[in-house]
Order: structure tokens, then sequence, then C-alpha cells
């Protein structure tokens, strides 16, 4: 182009020059030949001696314009030509002319820029072609290609610090779930001691905690370019936590894309200055993170592809062991092929081949069968699926056909002999039946094993309190009749005193009236009198006590029902009592004339323990929802309608069964909880209140200790019945089966 350039100017500058110095000598031979007109040989003899002036002439400026402009403008082509050999511009030393001398410092300027731009294109080139060749590298690592992530992480973050010359470069991909950033490898560079580089992956951050870095990741094609990032909006949100601590001030994140959703990031940062990154820093971390990209993908795919195998692999172990037959048939019933499998009724080997047909294989009633499901399956593209049952060799086979649409005409028939199936699944419900009977009869044992343990400690502990106390009472109650009749034969031995000596000495006078002598007559009587009653009931409570306290005894005896009862009460009498924030609970009994039973006594203080129990609570539920309904908490007075009851009812039915009737005024059971009552582990109370243990407990002692049977009569909203029913004598081969 400069040698184009020189040219086209050489040839101007020479026209002109030619032009200024024949313009002159035109002129001077016009004026020749109009004074010379009126001879002709004078006129040639002008013209000639014209030309040969013209001629010396152009001769004189031929030599001046070689000297002048020719050899200047030569060498000054030659410098150029050796420019583009040397590479260095070297200015002529001798230029002629302004003209001259202007063209060369033209040149001299073009050729120095023309340089300063080669070696820019050819540093950039150089550092172009140095990370072509690192990605073509990268691109070439087996890491990479097949996918081993981690590996391949360290490679390119590594790469990536050295290419850019950056302290810190990043792998990060999110969690399942996309909450959390997980960083896959962190690579720091330090090009003045490479000992302290290091490799980490032990980072992450929560991306709820930096929404607006993570919406700019994931709305934007572009990469995050924050030459500043504590004060790019993007990354800013890193300031405190994760910029300032580490010295990071510039980053350079692209999103790690794989199927057009977000997996990752790649995260380039420099420490300790700010970086102001150029078109060819983001091409490049670009093209990286598509590596990282098509790096994840490699390892899902390889991933899949492992799942496949083992799937394939499966599936033709499966084919392999099937024990299944399996026939291709087009939808005429005409066989395709056939591949054998285990033992399969009803087909013929030596009839296998292109030109079989169903109906040659199958009874004809089989074969109508199969050609129905065949149709059914081609024009509903479901699968279908029969069973059918024959007898062959005198022994009955069940099989089992699946057909399977593969085709417009074409199905696949996979028979399987499922005769043993069908007997084992026919033993394995009857075995899960026993199983399940079995179960549910160990829960019942262990909760019963559970329930009477506590009793029997409980019954321990009764006993135990009841007999500490009965010595000292039966000490007191002893006592107190010889005291009752010493202190009587005191008093008349006084009243004869009296008698004898109306008027004793006046001290004696003087104690009799200080100690009212008249009020201790009357009153110790009465005193040791209800001394006596005090002790007597301590007794009676102690006797009951001591009833109730037979929770232990394993076998069955001849028991009163009613002292049972009453020693239950007993033990529940401080819930039958007014409380602050509810009223009294009657007992109403209504005992018949019951002989005495067969029972085992302890049993049947639980079951009457858990009935009443159940009972009480009942009763305050009500009591605490009329309170609720009546806005009062304390005033019983303001529910009239409430009188929580208790009712037991005690007769004789047959010659040989008692009933009990427990009846309470509370809120009455559902129809829907009636028929779960003496499930086990069923309650209507409370968490922690309830274990739902006691009546199915109760209905275990009831019915099976003692051949008896427990119901329910309720009415939501007027209250609950049970009613047990007892033998007054129990079978000895029942009570030997319920020992064992």
């Amino acid at each position: 182009m400069v040698s184009i350039t020189v040219q086209l100017n050489f040839d101007y500058a020479l026209s002109f020059r030619f032009f200024l110095l024949w313009q002159p000598l035109v002129e001077t031979g016009a004026r020749s030949q109009l004074m010379q007109q009126g001879s002709r040989q004078s006129f040639l003899f002008a013209t000639i001696s014209l030309l040969c002036v013209a001629l010396g002439i152009l001769a004189v400026m031929a030599w001046v314009l070689k000297k002048t402009i020719l050899h200047p403008l030569a060498q000054l082509t030659q410098q150029v030509a050796n420019s583009k050999e040397s590479g260095d511009f070297i200015f002529p030393t001798s230029l002629p002319n302004n003209e001259i001398r202007w063209l060369a410092e033209t040149f001299n300027q073009v050729f120095q820029e023309r340089h300063q731009a080669e070696r820019a294109l050819q540093y950039r080139a150089t550092w172009l072609r140095n990370q072509g060749t690192i990605l073509s590298r990268l691109a070439k690592q087996r890491n990479i290609i097949e996918g081993n992530l981690q590996a391949a992480a360290q490679e390119i973050t590594k790469a990536i610090a050295e290419v850019l010359m950056v302290d810190r470069a990043s792998i990060w991909l999110y969690n399942d779930l996309k909450t959390n950033l997980n960083c896959i490898d962190l690579f720091e560079y330090n090009m003045l001691q490479p000992q302290l580089e290091q490799h980490r992956s032990d980072l992450s951050l929560v991306v709820e905690q930096y929404p607006s870095y993570f919406h700019a990741l994931e709305t934007s094609d572009k990469p995050i370019v924050a030459n500043d990032a504590c004060t790019d909006p993007r990354t800013c949100e890193f300031t405190s936590t994760y910029l300032i601590p580490l010295d990071i001030h510039s980053m350079l994140d692209v999103p790690i894309r794989v199927s057009g959703q977000t997996v990752g990031v790649l995260c380039i940062e420099q420490v300790g200055k700010l970086r102001c990154w150029t078109p060819e820093d983001e091409s490049f971390a670009r093209s990286i993170g598509d590596l990282v990209a098509l790096s994840v993908e490699a390892r899902d795919r390889k991933v899949a592809e492992q799942a496949l195998k083992q799937s394939e692999m499966r599936n033709q172990a499966l084919v392999n062991a099937q024990p299944d037959l399996l026939i291709r048939m087009h939808a005429d019933g005409s066989y395709i092929d056939v591949v054998k499998g285990g033992v399969v009724q009803l087909f013929r080997p030596e009839q296998t081949g292109s030109q079989v047909s169903i109906y040659d294989m199958l009874p004809l009633d089989q074969a109508q069968k199969r050609m129905y499901y065949a149709q059914k399956a081609l024009r509903t593209r479901e699968i279908q699926v029969y069973e059918y049952s024959f007898k062959a060799d005198e022994q009955s086979y069940t099989e089992e056909a699946r057909i399977v649409a593969c085709g417009g005409d074409e199905v696949l028939v996979i028979v399987r002999d499922i005769t043993e199936r069908k007997q084992t699944e026919r033993l394995l419900r009857q075995q899960a039946e026993d199983l399940e009977n079995a179960l549910e009869e160990l829960k019942r044992t262990q909760s019963q094993m559970i329930q009477s343990e506590k009793m029997s400690s409980l019954g321990q502990m009764v006993a135990g309190v009841a007999h500490e106390i009965n010595n000292p009472v039966n000490f007191i109650y002893g006592n107190i009749s010889i005291a009752h009749d010493d202190s009587q034969m005191l008093l008349n031995l006084l009243k004869l005193y009296q008698q004898h000596y109306p008027k004793p000495d006046p001290e004696i006078q003087r104690t009799i009236d200080e100690i009212d002598l008249e009020f201790i007559e009357k009153d110790l009587p009465k005193m040791l009198s209800s001394m006596k009653v005090g002790a007597e009931r301590i007794r009676e409570i102690v006797r009951s006590l001591r009833i109730f306290s037979r929770l232990d005894e394993a076998e069955y005896k001849t028991a009163n029902i009613h002292e049972g009862i009453d020693s239950t009460l007993l033990i529940l009498q401080h819930r039958l009592k007014a409380q602050p924030n509810q009223p009294e609970i009657h007992i109403a009994k209504d005992y018949g004339e019951i002989p005495e039973i067969e029972c085992y006594p302890g049993q049947l203080n639980q079951v009457f323990m858990n009935i009443l129990s159940n009972a009480i609570d009942a009763l305050e539920e009500r009591i605490k929802q009329d309170y609720l309904m009546k806005g009062t908490q304390s005033d019983f007075s303001a529910c009239p309608r409430i009188s929580p009851t208790i009712t037991i009812q005690t007769r004789q039915i047959s010659s040989t069964h008692i009933a009990i009737h427990l009846t309470d005024n509370g809120p009455g059971i559902s129809q829907a909880n009636h028929s779960k009552l003496f499930d086990p582990f069923f309650t209507t109370k409370p968490v922690g209140k309830g274990t739902g243990l006691g009546l199915s407990i109760s209905y275990q002692i009831i019915v099976k200790k003692h051949t008896g049977s427990l119901t329910c009569d309720s009415t939501p909203g007027q209250g609950t019945k049970f009613v047990i029913e007892l033998p007054i004598q129990i079978q000895p081969f029942a009570a030997s089966k319920r020992a064992n």
C-alpha cells in the first residue's frame, strides 16, 4: 500500500513540473510562427530550432528531475522496501525539497504506527494463541472428557489462574435443591511462591443470603463483570462476609449452564488490587465456562450411561434367567418367533416356525381368549394381563399371559407358569393371617403383662401400707376398750367418794373446780367412744386396702364381688370428692343378693378400676363442657342440671351367672368409636392421659380369663353403661385351659 501511494505522488509531481517548463516554449513558438508567415522556409527553420531548444530544455529538465525528484524518491522507495524486510524504517539523510521531506516524514509516522499496531496485534495474537493452546489442552484432558469432575476442576482452575494471572479461580455447583452453592474446587495462585498454592473444596454459599447476585446469575446470559466488586450492585452483598476478609477487589463470574439451566458458576477473583477485565478475559472465561459445562454434562452422561449399562445388564440377566415363554405374533395369530422359557404347558416345540399359528399351539378356547386380548392390546395400546387354569397330565396348572403391543400389527406375548406362585400366595396369606393373629395376641398379652405388673406392684405397695397401718391400729383399738373400762371404774370410784364424803377438803374442792370434774365425767366416755369409732374406721379402710391388694394373686378362688367394688371405690375416693372446680361425683349403689363367685379377685378389681376410672374421666369432661357452656368454673349452682353420678348395680341373672352394671351420665361415646373400644391402644383421651390398654385388658380378663362377657351401651349426650356378666363357677376345663 505504501509503494502505490509513493508512485501516485511521484506521477502527479512530474506532470506538474513538465507543464510549467513547456508552457513558455509553446508561447514563444507561436509568436515566431506569426512573424514569419511569409516564408515557409523560415517557418521550418524556426520550427526545427524550436524543437532543438525544446529537446535541450527537456534534457536539462530530465537531469534536474532525476537529481531532485527521481533519485530521492528512489531512495525513499528503497528505504520503504528495506523496512519491510528489516522491520526498521531509516529516515533518508538528504532530501532536496519539502514535498519529499513531508512524504518521508509521513512514511515514517505511518510505519511507526503500523509497527506499534503490529506489535500489539502480535502480543494479542500470542496471548490468544496461548489461550487457544490452553483450551485445546484442557479439551483433550481425559478427566474433563470422562466427567471426573473433581480432578477436572483442579486442572481448569489452575489453568485459569496461570493464564489470566489472577489470585483465585474456583468452580461452584448448585446442590440438588438449588438452596446452596458448593465449591467443587478453589485454586489459590501464588506466582512468587508456588509452594503456597493450594486447592480447596470446603466452602458453601446459601442462595437466599445473596438474592441480587443469584438473580443476576440466573437471568443474564452475560458474565458478571465486576471491576470493583465492593460497589457493583450484583456483588456488593459479599462485601462484609467474603470480599473484605479475603481482600478481593475484582470478580469475573461466568454462569455454567447445561441444557439451558444454570447449574453453577465459574468465579475468577483478583486479590489486593482492582482489575479492569478485557473482552479477551471475558471470552476466555466464557470458553472455560463452556468447558466446565461439558465436563458436567460428561459426568451426568457417565452416570446415566453407568445406570443404563447396569439396567441393560440386569435386563439381559433377566432375559437370560427368565422362566417365561416369549412369543411374537401378528394380529392374525401367526407366530413370528418364540423364545423358550421354563416349563410352560400347552406349548408344542415341534410346531414352532413361521407357518405356525396360535390355533396350532393352543386349544380352541384358549386360542380365542388370547386373540381377544391381543386385539384389545393393539386397539388400546395398553398391557393386557389375564390368568387361566387348566389340567394337563392329570395335574392342575395356572399360567399368566401378558400381552404388549409392539407395532402396528404385532404383539409380544409373555407366558409364565404361576402354579407354584399361586400355591405360595395361598400359603403366605394363611401364614400372614396366622402371624397377624399371633401378633395381636402377643400385643394384648404384652400389654396385659405390663398392666398386670403395674397393678401387681400397686397391690404389693398397698398391701405393705395396709400391713404397716394395721399393727398400730390393732394396738390402739385393743387398748381403747381397756381404757374405756378402766376410766369407767375410776369414774365409779369418784362417785363413791362423793357419796361418802360430800364435803371434801378445801384443797380437793379447789382442784375439782379447776379441772371441771363434772365435764370430764361426761366427756371422757364420749371421747373414748369416738376414738373407738375412728379406730374401727381405720380398720375398715385397711381391710378394703387388703382386699384390693389381691391384684397379684394368680389362682382363682371364691370372692365377694361387692367387697372388690367397695375396695376399688375406696381407692378412687379422692377423685370422687368435690374439688374447687368440680362438684362431688355421687356413687349410687344398687347391690342385689348375689353369691360369692369363683374368679381371679385381683384381676376383677383391675377391671373395676379401669371402668370406674374411665367413668370418672368422662364425668369430669362433661362437667368441664357444661361449665364452659354456662361461662363459669366455680359456681356449681349455675349448672343445676349437672349431677355427676355413677350407678353400680349387681344382680344374679340366672342360676349360673351374675351381672354387674356400671353406668355414668357422662357425654357418652360416638358411634364411630363404639366399635373400637376394646381394640388395643385405642383411646379418645389426650396424649399422655390414656394408653388405650385399660378396656382391652379388661375385655381379655372378663372374656378370656373368666369366660364371661363385657359389653358397652352408650348414647352420645346421655351416658355410658358397661355390663359385665360372670359365671358363678368357672368350668374346670376352662380354668385349666386358661391356666395353660
